[in-house]
């Protein structure tokens, strides 16, 4: 390192403390991993489809929504929730959109390894949240694209 970036260093890191040993995590020792073989390989499977729901939906709606001429209303953000917490958190989103009386909202999965992905159009056919739920499609790239789905909700009855 030169002179600068030696400065610099000691700019950051001045404020770093060492634990106290109350604090500190042990590591316990990971035994030595073996590659697997390619025998016990198995691929990932594939990612759900979305949901085939629509036949409530007309054409025109459907052009509408992929144009964007239907604003989306709300976002659910599911990056860094376990399957059981993004499960819960799925559901009351669509629960409160649809008591807001929010038509199109957005869920955002991630791509990562797909698990939430997979997941999703299970939470949707819930008995809960089914029978609310119109119509869900891949969300378009400037969106999230198949990190994110758009889902269009049914009107709510007063």
């Amino acid at each position: 390192m030169d002179k600068d970036d030696d400065d610099l260093w000691h700019r950051v890191t001045r404020g770093i403390r060492r634990l106290s040993p109350a604090h500190r995590v042990e590591e316990s020792p990971k035994p030595a991993s073996k590659a697997p073989s390619m025998d016990h390989f198995e691929p990932a499977p594939p990612p759900a489809p979305h949901m085939a729901k629509g036949r409530d939906v007309d054409a025109a709606t459907l052009r509408r929504i992929k144009t964007g001429k239907i604003p989306i209303e709300a976002t659910c953000d599911l990056h860094g929730l376990t399957r059981d917490q993004a499960a819960r958190q799925v559901k009351n989103f669509i629960m409160r959109a649809h008591a807001s009386g929010y038509r199109l909202v957005l869920v955002i999965t991630g791509k990562g390894s797909g698990a939430l992905r997979r997941e999703l159009p299970h939470w949707l056919e819930a008995p809960d949240t089914a029978p609310i739920i119109l119509k869900t499609m891949p969300a378009p790239k400037n969106k999230g694209g198949d990190g994110a789905t758009l889902i269009y909700l049914r009107r709510k009855r007063s």
